[in-house]
Parts: C-alpha cells; structure tokens; sequence
C-alpha cells in the first residue's frame, strides 16, 4: 500500500499550488490531479527516514566530512554522528572511549592503521 495524501488546491497557497501543478505535469508525476483540478494527490514519504538522514548530513557537512571520507572510515563517521546526534555531550565520547579501553587494556601492539577498522577490529563491539 503506498500512502498518499488528498489536498483541495484552493486551501494551498499559491506557491504550493504551483507546485504540485509542476509535479503532475513532468515525466514521473508526484501528483495527480482531480479531472477538474481543483483536488490533487500526491504520494507521500517515509518523513521520518527522511528527516534523519537529512539531520545526519547536515551534521557531517558541518564538520565538512561530506565527499571526504575515506572508504575505510565511511561507515564509522556517521555512524558516530549518529551517536551524538542523539545523545550529545562530552560524555557520550568518554563512554565510547572508555568501551574501546576496557576492551584494548590487555593487547599490545595494536596496529594504528587498523584503528575504526570493522574489517579487522570488531571484537570491542561485541561489549
């Protein structure tokens, strides 16, 4: 079922109406309207999805990491964002940090390059 939302283009303002004019006319119509165009539906989206992904990358456009991230570290930086995006504070960190210690605090010669790697150092997740 794909959830859509009827409007009465007279309760829109002009900008609005003009819009959903324009989407019913192009190639891939996001609206259809009434045969006397005075309703219009249009298909409505998972808002919520849509407004986290959408504060997640306003996050990391902040901190100019969008298009610079290394393959390597890409799945990690939002993910951390994400984090802090919902429980921010320097304590989130600290108990992130505190995790990866506790979990590190008897192997030795832990490889730098491998540091955020889930290829190769998941098992802190584990905790």
């Amino acid at each position: 079922m794909t959830p859509t939302r009827t409007f009465k283009l007279s309760k829109l303002t002009k900008g609005q109406a003009k819009m959903i004019r324009k989407a019913s006319v192009c190639k891939r119509p996001a609206a259809v309207l009434s045969p006397k165009k005075t309703v219009a539906k249009v298909l409505g989206g998972d808002n919520f999805s849509e407004a986290e992904f959408s504060r997640l990358k306003r996050s990391l456009r902040r901190v100019n990491k969008i298009g610079r991230m290394s393959p390597k570290r890409a799945h990690i930086d939002p993910l951390a964002m994400q984090a802090l995006l919902d429980a921010p504070g320097l304590m989130t960190v600290l108990n992130a940090m505190s995790l990866y210690r506790q979990d590190r605090v008897h192997s030795l010669g832990a490889n730098p390059m491998h540091f955020g790697d889930l290829v190769h150092d998941k098992s802190w997740l584990d905790v």
